[in-house]
């Protein structure tokens, strides 16, 4: 599916919200998008191997993620996100964050290459997919033009956002390209686009978690 069209009616008179395949020239040729997805990607892949090489180290907060992650295969499987900042604020009680599916995501990685390699390139990886899923799904819906103009967008943010929120696990920083995903997924099924909606399942799943 190269372009998107969004139906509001079918010929019985009944409403139709399927996406289809629009005909319509393409003003960029072929390789424009992935271009433009490689632009936005690039950092993420530049980032997390240089700060390793610099000696980084998750430690406070990043530490908690790389240690709940190591335990997803453990007999201290975390059920739970991480602790809240409402706790002791909003009620006496500890309170967590809904889920654990960032720990589960870290969890391969960080058993395969330890600590800090693992959950560092882990979560590299997870705002890699972010991009190269928004892009699919953009070209998926509105073709070449879309998606190229898409991605430098999305390369705009992710280099001026710093090294640092590319590859670190805390929270405030691993949701950012994640929920720029899900709103463009939340968009998609919107339109009508059932893989869309399930990518924005996930998606929404992992931001709120």
């Amino acid at each position: 599916m190269r372009a998107g069209v969004l139906h509001t009616s079918r010929g019985d008179g009944e409403p139709s919200h399927a996406v289809t395949a629009a005909p319509s020239g393409e003003a960029v040729p072929p390789w424009a998008p992935l271009v433009a997805t490689a632009a936005a990607v690039l950092p993420i892949l530049v980032a997390a191997p240089r700060a390793l090489g610099r000696g980084w180290l998750p430690i406070g907060d990043d530490a908690y993620f790389s240690v709940r992650a190591w335990d997803v295969f453990s007999r201290d499987i975390p059920l739970l996100g991480t602790a809240s900042s409402g706790s002791g604020r909003v009620t006496d009680r500890a309170i967590n964050h809904p889920g654990p599916l960032q720990f589960d995501l870290l969890a391969l990685p960080t058993r395969a290459l330890g600590h800090t390699v693992g959950t560092t390139l882990g979560q590299a990886l997870i705002n890699v997919v972010a991009v190269v899923l928004m892009a699919w799904l953009v070209h998926r819906l509105l073709g070449r033009v879309a998606a190229t103009v898409a991605m430098a967008g999305c390369a705009l943010l992710v280099w001026s956002m710093g090294s640092e929120v590319l590859y670190r696990p805390w929270g405030p920083y691993a949701v950012v390209l994640p929920f720029a995903l899900y709103l463009v997924a939340a968009w998609g099924g919107v339109a009508g686009d059932r893989v869309a909606l399930v990518v924005a399942v996930v998606a929404g799943s992992y931001c709120l978690q």
